[in-house]
């Protein structure tokens, strides 16, 4: 009997591991904060991952480089920094039926960047595996211009004018692992502020190391 109750004792306590592990997936430490996560089904059926959840990460209604190809995915908007710059996070399944050909020349396209701040479009590129497949992956500076708050001039009568608002310009960091999908490609993307980047990089990592390829 006591030999069927250590059994028993036993299995219950890999039951409580495994669950705890399982809760442990789903969450990621940012600093001071702790991030949940989610699992995200492509409706088209490419990936799936865990990404960050709301209310605090809303996804965005449009993707990036989108041109005339066809793009699924996620693309998240978190936590915003002092200067009103966001931190996100996308991942993005590009069919490669467009002007796109292929994932040297999405790379080119992503480093030829008019905001990057390091004076050159000739980009690092690193060896990287997700999920089982070869890719490539690089960081660049660049800046975003964020909107200050202002009041709209009053519109004089008989004049087209093009207003331009205030704005300032907040350093970010770029991150991009991009990956074969078959005919097209996968692309991670990380962008943050410059002094927030460090504190939400483990998230990212967490989506990349989720993720499923549904090819």
């Amino acid at each position: 009997m006591k030999r069927y109750i250590g059994i028993a004792t036993v299995m219950i306590l890999a039951c409580v591991l495994a669950l705890t592990a399982r809760a442990q997936e789903t969450e990621v430490k940012a600093g001071p904060y702790t991030v949940k996560l989610e699992r995200f089904e492509s409706p088209e059926g490419k990936f799936s991952a865990l990404v960050p959840a709301a209310p605090n990460w809303m996804p965005r209604g449009r993707f990036p480089y989108q041109i005339d190809d066809k793009v699924s995915g996620i693309f998240l908007e978190g936590p915003v920094g002092g200067d009103g710059a966001a931190v996100k996070i996308d991942v993005l399944h590009y069919a490669g039926t467009g002007k796109i050909k292929g994932m040297d020349h999405y790379i080119k396209m992503v480093g030829f960047n008019p905001t990057r701040t390091d004076g050159t479009f000739d980009t690092a590129l690193s060896d990287i595996e997700v999920a089982g497949r070869k890719g490539k992956t690089f960081t660049f500076p660049k800046f975003e211009l964020v909107e200050l708050p202002h009041e709209m001039p009053e519109p004089k009568p008989g004049l087209m004018i093009r207003y331009a608002p205030p704005s300032k310009q907040v350093d970010m960091i770029d991150r991009y692992i991009v990956i074969p999908a078959g005919k097209g490609l996968y692309s991670f993307r990380y962008e943050a502020p410059k002094d927030m980047y460090d504190q939400y990089a483990g998230v990212f990592d967490a989506v990349v190391r989720s993720f499923q390829c549904g090819e």
